[in-house]
């Protein structure tokens, strides 16, 4: 009978274990952007190249991962990307270590 108690909390105990096994990585994001040109005018309805870096929080801005994209911008100015999913210029997306301070320059 003794036995019989322990079986749920054995059942639960792998059921966890395997949760923290399966957990997914961050493979991309989505990140949206007003566009203007050097001069502070609004771009529409017109193609851009864009270059996006992950920096790390550093006084260097150590560059973590670079990758360029080439969108057209709606009629408002405003382009969608998939960070992680452009074209690879620097580092593997996949590699990035997320429990450090990064952001998008």
């Amino acid at each position: 009978m003794k036995k019989l108690k322990q079986f749920p909390c054995i059942v639960l105990f792998f059921f966890v274990q395997w949760q923290n096994l399966t957990a997914q990585v961050l493979q991309a994001f989505k990140y949206k952007a007003a566009t203007r040109d050097n001069t502070g005018n609004l771009i529409s309805n017109q193609l851009v190249a864009i270059r996006t870096n992950i920096l790390e929080f550093t006084i260097t801005e150590k560059r973590i991962y670079i990758e360029t994209h080439s969108v057209t911008t709606n009629l408002f100015d405003i382009i969608g990307l998939v960070i992680g999913q452009g074209a690879l210029v620097s580092n593997y997306f996949g590699s990035i270590q997320h429990n450090s301070r990064l952001f998008n320059k």
